[in-house]
């Protein structure tokens, strides 16, 4: 029998890390006491060795999992003069007092599209089957809302984003012989998958076992709350924080708040179908059109943050990471094509064996 492999990848994130580290760079040369013209020099020489290297690291790693290394790039084709005005612009707004980091979010993004685009194009030529799945993530606009979906073998146009777009890009390609196909999520660093390793990477200002819990009219827990309420000691416990268990509605409300900071809802699991109902139910519990409708204020800046507890259920206590990943991401792709709003950020699988983190 033939073997054959699905991969995919998000580089949407690399890219929003690297213009955040680059923004401290960017910052200690805009301080400088120096000249301006010494300072857009000095920016022009940073966006032209960064914009290079990102751009070959997005083309080579999509490369590989199209399965079209064989086929090089033609490089970073940003112009000098397009880097020069991106460095003026900088220096300008910062003279004038302005915010800088959506303009440096915007160079990476276009990179990433232009290195996107250009492996797309070579695995199209290889006879492969690229696809781009575009996920609306917050608020979102029309033009943004057009484009979601999923795409085989988009063009160009299909990676385009407009100022401080947020929208999640995945792509994905097919490697096949004889016709049989079979997905797996191509394994990389720990950096670049969305696992991470701490409560604590989720939760603000912890404080562990400092808090309270309560519920949202002051009167006393009920029965029907007591999975919640063990869960919220047990957050309690890990990070700490104020935690009030919300009262149930005619509208889908999340169980609980803490410190006004994270939306938190609690769903049990024990087999593949139930983390994939729960991921579900969560996202429509947690999306900002939904909590647009409670009296939650401030909910838009506020994480939310689905818990699934698989404790003791044999199939939760072996699932492996990327298993539970796949599981997750395929409800995430098919609510956002189906035009939901994805306003879900965190993901906790409970289990005795050691706790399952994902960041969306």
């Amino acid at each position: 029998m033939g073997v054959c492999k699905g991969v995919e990848v998000n580089f949407s994130n690399i890219a929003k890390d690297l213009g955040n580290q680059a923004l401290s760079t960017i910052n200690y040369i805009l301080a400088l006491k120096i000249s301006d013209s010494e300072k857009r020099a000095m920016l022009t020489r940073l966006f032209s060795q960064t914009g290079y290297a990102f751009y070959n690291k997005v083309f080579n790693d999509s490369s590989e999992l199209f399965d079209s290394t064989a086929l090089k790039t033609a490089g970073f084709q940003n112009p000098n003069s397009q880097i020069e005005r991106l460095s003026a612009k900088l220096v300008q707004n910062n003279n004038l007092g302005r915010k800088t980091e959506s303009i440096i979010r915007e160079f990476y993004d276009s990179v990433l599209g232009d290195a996107q685009n250009e492996s797309f194009r070579n695995a199209r030529s290889l006879g492969k089957h690229p696809t781009l799945t575009r996920i609306l993530r917050g608020e979102t606009c029309a033009w943004c809302r057009a484009r979601t979906g999923t795409f085989i073998n988009p063009d160009g146009e299909m990676f385009a984003r407009h100022d401080n777009c947020d929208c999640l890009f995945i792509t994905k390609g097919f490697n096949s012989r004889n016709g049989i196909l079979k997905n797996y999520t191509k394994s990389t660093n720990s950096k670049n998958r969305r696992e991470i390793e701490s409560l604590d990477e989720i939760f603000k200002n912890t404080e562990p076992g400092v808090g309270n819990i309560s519920r949202e009219n002051g009167t006393q827990i009920p029965k029907r709350k007591a999975h919640e309420k063990e869960t919220f000691q047990w957050l309690k416990k890990e990070v700490g924080g104020d935690f009030i268990i919300l009262n149930e509605s005619k509208i889908p409300m999340p169980d609980g708040i803490r410190n006004n900071t994270e939306i938190i809802e609690v769903k049990r699991v024990s087999t593949s179908s139930s983390i994939d109902t729960g991921i579900r139910q969560a996202i429509k519990q947690t999306s900002n059109t939904n909590l647009a409708k409670t009296n939650i204020s401030n909910y838009r800046k506020m994480n939310k943050i689905a818990i699934l507890d698989g404790r003791g259920k044999e199939y939760i206590e072996g699932v492996s990471y990327n298993e539970a990943q796949n599981i997750i991401e395929r409800r995430i792709i098919r609510e956002a094509t189906e035009g939901k709003d994805v306003s879900l950020n965190y993901v906790v699988i409970r289990r005795n064996n050691g706790n399952l983190l994902y960041k969306i």
